[in-house]
């Protein structure tokens, strides 16, 4: 899918399938600021839709800004004011594989 010039993929990261040698796949999601190109994991889809929506403009971010540095910051509290509060709940959620182990 393109939605204004950022292609949005769903999928195995290029990390998982093995295209880059870098530790972004384990995160779910990677992005190419040649091509604009977004990749998100399928396994994504299970968090909730603030923590969606909070990962999604943090890799839009890095299209603009390739470090986690000052002007990043200030371009995701320009876009999401409340993005730490929604990577806290996304960081503090379990991971898909210990929600079925306590949900067994």
């Amino acid at each position: 899918m393109t939605t204004g010039g950022v292609a949005l993929r769903l999928g195995p990261t290029p990390e998982a399938r093995g295209d880059r040698a870098t530790g972004a796949g384990a995160a779910g999601r990677s992005c190419n600021r040649e091509t604009g190109h977004l990749w998100f994991n399928v396994e994504l889809a299970k968090k909730h839709p603030d923590s969606l929506e909070y990962l999604v403009v943090h890799e839009m971010t890095h299209l603009l800004e390739r470090n986690h540095g000052e002007r990043f910051t200030t371009l995701m509290d320009r876009q999401l004011p409340d993005w730490r509060s929604r990577r806290d709940n996304l960081n503090d959620a379990p991971r898909a594989d210990e929600w079925r182990t306590s949900a067994s």
